[in-house]
């Protein structure tokens, strides 16, 4: 097996998928040798003044040498969210090019949506809805977004769905808009740990079987963490996948269990350092003179998350959170994969330590 970057320098260097610090496991965690000594959880001054940051309270805790971690609360009494039903555009997927409906539209669709609207009864809320400042995507105006009404429940939104589909308003959805990009912060609770590496151990780790699933809180009491938190996307169906293993590239101890498709950008922490980059693993076998490259590490054959390889359908191009499909793949297991291979269609080779072929099937 050879990759486009060495995976077994002196120090093992680990992997995970950059906006997934925060998202399902594999497990992050701090392990400390000696007993952990906590100091009581204090007051942290000096925050900035301007901003949604400025409004948020802090204490900070020390659970070890070389281990704060700091507790921040966010509680804004102006920010009043509400369900409400937004009106969706009908447009055309970019990936399957099938009718799909979006929150957002042309002005004239949203002016054309708003009289009608008003003529059935509901006051429309017609707002325009920029690029946020942070996405790298175009900036501007992102679209035209119509809603109606303010309701104290969901039921009682799903009532106000459920007629307006009734008057032809098809797309009506039931939404809380305090999940608006565009809605200020009402409420936050924020955990940051700050470690000094030359006092305490960043692990990443599976704990054992990469097709599992398990609880962070599980993870760390089995570890012994004194700091833990979930890291990188994961597969969370058995349709599309065995659960537990990452949805993009990650590395245990050296070890390559799941790979990308195509470069995406990647959390390395190598010596407690932690740094974003992006990264693309190759992987090829190779028998005799011949050599074939490996497609996918520990997933289902043919089932391609976040898309993003050469020939899949319904897309080549990557895309978070859509799946699409090849017709032929190599996908390889390894030791750690912990669960029976997929059965249907297809040859399975097993191999030992050396790359010796043990059985074919």
């Amino acid at each position: 097996m050879q990759n486009s970057r060495n995976f077994s320098a002196r120090r093992p260097r680990l992997f995970y998928p950059a906006a997934a610090i925060v998202a399902g496991l594999p497990l992050l965690s701090v392990m400390l040798s000696g007993p952990a000594s906590a100091a009581p959880a204090q007051p942290t001054p000096g925050q900035p003044a301007s901003g949604w940051i400025g409004q948020v309270q802090w204490t900070s805790q020390q659970v070890a040498p070389g281990v704060t971690v700091r507790n921040g609360v966010l509680a804004n009494p102006a920010a009043a969210p509400h369900w409400t039903v937004t009106i969706d555009a009908t447009t055309t997927s970019s990936i399957t090019g099938a009718t799909a409906n979006e929150e957002v539209g042309a002005p004239a669709w949203a002016a054309a949506t708003a009289s009608k609207l008003t003529a059935d009864g509901y006051p429309p809320q017609v707002t325009n809805v920029d690029w946020p400042g942070y996405a790298d995507a175009p900036h501007g105006l992102e679209g035209v977004r119509v809603r109606t009404g303010s309701y104290p429940t969901q039921a009682a939104a799903q009532a106000a769905v459920t007629a307006l589909q009734g008057l032809g308003f098809s797309t009506a959805t039931a939404e809380w808009t305090g999940y608006d990009s565009d809605q200020v912060m009402d409420g936050q609770q924020i955990h940051e740990a700050i470690i000094d590496p030359r006092e305490a151990t960043i692990e990443v780790t599976h704990n054992g079987t990469v097709a599992q699933r398990q609880t962070t809180s599980s993870v760390a009491a089995a570890l012994g963490a004194l700091v833990a938190t979930n890291a990188g996307f994961f597969i969370t169906s058995n349709s599309f996948g065995f659960q537990g293993v990452p949805d993009g590239i990650a590395v245990y101890n050296g070890q390559l269990e799941s790979m990308n498709n195509g470069p995406r950008a990647a959390l390395i922490i190598d010596h407690g350092q932690p740094q974003i980059a992006n990264l693309e693993a190759t992987v090829t076998v190779r028998a005799g003179h011949d050599s074939y490259p490996v497609n996918g590490i520990n997933r289902i054959p043919g089932i391609v998350q976040d898309c993003g390889r050469p020939g899949a359908t319904p897309t080549a191009q990557p895309r978070q959170d859509i799946t699409c499909f090849e017709s032929s793949e190599l996908v390889l297991f390894t030791d750690q994969f912990g669960t029976a291979t997929p059965s249907g269609t297809g040859s399975q080779v097993t191999l030992d330590s050396r790359g010796v072929v043990l059985s074919v099937g």
